[in-house]
């Protein structure tokens, strides 16, 4: 029988209340990752309650020219690790904000 294992995620700081970090892992899907981030631009949220971290697996120019295109978007680039590291890359970025 498998068992599920997770993984206990401990953060540095303590979550701002009322505050959304969305994280969007990708690679290479620019046009997925496009559409994505214009949804998220028309969301009736204001923007300073929520930010956007796209979590690239591996490091493609053409994933960073898009997020060029959306501002107050952060990427964090992972070493093409698989969807768990770029994932988790993205979790941890959002630690290191006050």
């Amino acid at each position: 029988m498998k068992t599920n294992t997770f993984t206990k995620i401990t953060f540095k700081h303590k979550p701002r209340r009322g505050f959304l970090s969305v994280i969007i892992p990708v690679f290479d899907d620019t046009e997925g990752l496009r559409t994505t981030l214009k949804s998220l631009s028309k969301q009736i949220l204001a923007r300073e309650k929520f930010e956007i971290i796209v979590a690239s697996d591996g490091d493609h120019p053409a994933i960073r020219n898009v997020v060029a295109e959306f501002l107050g978007t952060r990427i964090v680039r992972i070493l093409s690790l698989g969807i768990e590291f770029t994932c988790r890359g993205g979790i941890y970025s959002t630690m290191n904000e006050n």
